[in-house]
């Protein structure tokens, strides 16, 4: 598998790699041709050519259908390598909510530790850590796609009827969409509105939406993931379990369907919920069934009375 998942990241890279040297070769084939500049072009696009020359990784041949039932992570017919997530149980949910929460407000304070953190800047760090906690809160409760969430609007929530409305224009099907709301999740978002907050306004603004890097670091926090520095400094993040599965955003949404399926909900309101074209998606792709209670639904079952009878017997 792992020879697989390197060749075809090299591959992918390679590829890059040669756009980005064709792309600068062209810029300093345009460049001034002073003195003083061409002996440094010159050096540039010899190292460009030898760069270039380089041989490319061979692409990773497709695996087998057996193969990809095994691990789902092997390259597809088309070479592609899965992405494969995995969701949060109702426990690391928690931590991470809690991290969100707190974190602004502790890395700030142990980054200050000289001058401390004026009361002004407590309330301001304690309010974007409740905002970062409800942004995860929502998405884990609704499933919304993370692009869905970012661009929610005030108009776009009924909070007296508990309706959440996904616009045409926002939603991935190109459809109006509409979801009902948790109640709890309804009165974190009416305390979260306050007053005077105007219909066409977004429910997250944009500087306190967490981004990419914000949410792996909230993931540290929470120990769901690790990170440690390179030897140039940069902070590098690993996101991925023991089996190789990985959490993102996008596993919050994968959270809430796999939480549906485990409360007992039938297959086609989860398939509705999740709003999938086919429920084949809702079930193989964002159900985790590490998550669900397999003990249990065995257990639920027995056999007919007659036949304990002539078991006995």
């Amino acid at each position: 598998m792992s020879a697989h998942k390197d060749d075809g990241l090299a591959a992918r890279m390679a590829a890059l790699a040669r756009r980005k040297i064709n792309d600068l070769r062209a810029e300093y084939t345009r460049a001034t041709s002073k003195p003083a500049n061409r002996l440094g072009r010159d050096a540039l696009i010899k190292t460009l050519a030898t760069m270039e020359a380089a041989p490319t990784p061979a692409k990773s041949p497709p695996a087998t259908q057996r193969e990809r039932e095994r691990d789902p992570r092997l390259p597809a017919p088309g070479g592609s390598v899965r992405h494969v997530r995995r969701a949060l149980s109702p426990e690391e949910l928690a931590r991470l909510l809690d991290a969100a929460e707190r974190r602004p407000l502790e890395e700030a304070t142990a980054y200050r530790k000289h001058r401390g953190v004026t009361p002004e800047q407590r309330v301001k760090l304690l309010a974007l850590g409740r905002v970062r906690r409800l942004v995860y809160e929502v998405a884990a409760g609704t499933g919304l796609r993370r692009g869905e969430l970012a661009r929610l609007t005030w108009n776009d929530l009924d909070l007296e009827k508990r309706l959440l409305r996904i616009p045409a224009a926002s939603s991935k099907s190109r459809k109006d969409q509409s979801l009902p709301l948790r109640s709890d999740l309804a009165e974190a978002l009416a305390a979260h509105r306050g007053e005077g907050a105007a219909a066409k306004e977004r429910v997250f603004a944009p500087p306190t939406f967490p981004n990419l890097r914000t949410l792996k670091r909230d993931l540290v926090a929470a120990g769901l993931a690790k990170a440690e520095r390179s030897a140039d400094g940069t902070l590098e993040f690993d996101l991925t379990d023991e089996s190789g599965r990985s959490v993102d955003f996008h596993c919050l949404r994968m959270t809430a369907i796999t939480g549906w399926v485990a409360s007992g909900a039938h297959p086609r309101v989860v398939q509705a919920l999740a709003r999938h074209a086919k429920i084949e998606t809702t079930m193989a792709v964002y159900t985790d069934v590490t998550l669900l209670d397999l003990r249990g639904a065995v257990e639920g079952t027995s056999l007919p009375t007659n036949v304990h009878a002539r078991v006995s017997t």
